[in-house]
């Protein structure tokens, strides 16, 4: 009588611990799922906003925030589209933004609808860390002059004047630029 107890006991102590691990395990994906939901979708459901740019020449640029991000707008220079017209396909992880966030129009070298703009939101893919602007320098790097652009302030991450990461770099995705148009001397971002 006492075996018999004992067994039905440490059944009911596997199956109660089954159960409760299970639940744990589903709880923990429900998480995981819910944290790393469709960055696009969010984007596109961010309301839109306008931002005056009428008074940003070219080689300038500034941070706002939007969707309480800190996005990045910049007027780029010629030189700076000739250098993303011209750069090395090689050099770069995701090349054609092709598993990168943006709308349509942005699937280019530029990636955006307008060469000489530029709309990004201004965190590294890797950490999501804020990245800062780095001008074109002689600075040597990855075997040739550096051509310019954005820096991961946590792990060094470098992207290009696109906001294309490089080859070899912890991030594996370019950053995220979301829908945006251009009209009258204002950028509209979202929605």
């Amino acid at each position: 009588m006492e075996k018999q107890s004992e067994s039905s006991l440490r059944l009911y102590l596997r199956l109660a611990v089954k159960i409760m691990l299970c639940v744990a395990l589903g709880g923990s994906l429900w998480v995981l799922l819910q944290s790393t939901g469709d960055k696009d979708t969010k984007l596109k459901k961010a309301p839109s906003q306008v931002f005056d740019i009428s008074e940003l020449g070219p080689g300038e640029f500034k941070i706002v925030v939007w969707a309480n991000k800190p996005l990045l707008i910049m007027h780029r220079l010629p030189e700076w589209t000739t250098t993303l017209r011209t750069m090395d396909a090689d050099l770069l992880r995701d090349p054609l933004s092709q598993s990168s966030v943006q709308p349509e129009a942005a699937v280019n070298q530029f990636r955006s609808e307008h060469p000489d703009w530029f709309v990004a939101v201004a965190l590294g893919t890797a950490m999501g860390c804020p990245v800062k602007f780095v001008a074109p320098s002689s600075e040597a790097y990855l075997g040739g002059a550096w051509p310019g652009g954005f820096v991961d302030t946590c792990d060094a991450t470098r992207y290009d004047l696109a906001g294309r990461v490089f080859r070899q770099q912890s991030a594996r995705q370019n950053v995220v630029v979301p829908e945006w148009r251009l009209l009258d001397g204002t950028i509209v971002v979202g929605g």
